[in-house]
């Protein structure tokens, strides 16, 4: 919705004189990935949720695939404390996923500890303040990741956040028996301060194992 001014041009000086303004309605435009009839940098400045800057909205990049969402929050999972390359790995060939874990610059210089779990999410595990969204009570998993059963296949899951409060992280799945077909993992990590008080707690990234 805009106005556009006409002018007058008696001469040969150029326009002179404003002769009649026009108003223009437009609905829709080439950048409208929701179909709402509303431009997305229009929702985006009237607060829509962008949270990766790239001036499309959230809901458009996982739709088309630019961003995805593993963990299911609707939110693309750049844009989460936790980040994982992928929520699947084949039994026959294995494989790694990488993760990205990012607990922010309040967090810079303290240690973190990415763990994982067969026992799902929900109601999670309490340290100390926070809460850690896996089930980890006889869960053989956490306690293999816990105690970082072997540093080749759980890679830089223990350390110290850089100073942007960020670190990389990766886990290498080797080729294992189809029986282990549809196993489900689930990943978060956990941040220390210096008084090894827990500090925050990521989000949950999936995990599957598929044929």
């Amino acid at each position: 919705l805009y106005f556009g001014d006409l002018y007058r041009d008696t001469a040969t000086t150029g326009p002179t004189a404003a002769g009649g303004r026009i108003l223009r309605v437009r609905y829709g435009d080439a950048e409208d990935c929701d179909a709402n009839g509303r431009p997305d940098v229009c929702e985006i400045l009237h607060g829509g949720a962008d949270c990766n800057g790239n001036l499309v909205p959230d809901a458009c990049d996982l739709q088309n695939g630019t961003s995805h969402d593993y963990d299911g929050n609707l939110v693309p999972d750049e844009c989460d404390p936790l980040f994982a390359s992928t929520d699947r790995i084949s039994l026959g060939t294995g494989g790694t996923a990488s993760f990205v874990l990012e607990a922010g610059a309040a967090n810079a210089g303290h240690g973190y500890h990415l763990v994982g779990s067969m026992s799902g999410t929900s109601p999670g595990t309490p340290f100390g303040p926070v809460l850690l969204p896996l089930n980890t009570q006889n869960d053989v998993w956490f306690q293999l990741t816990w105690s970082v059963f072997s540093p080749a296949l759980l890679q830089n899951t223990v350390g110290l956040l850089d100073p942007s409060g960020r670190a990389l992280a990766a886990i290498v799945v080797p080729p294992l028996p189809l029986s282990l077909l549809g196993l489900q993992f689930h990943h978060a990590f956990l941040v220390q301060d210096a008084t090894l008080q827990f500090t925050f707690a990521s989000n949950a990234m999936p995990l599957t194992l598929v044929q």
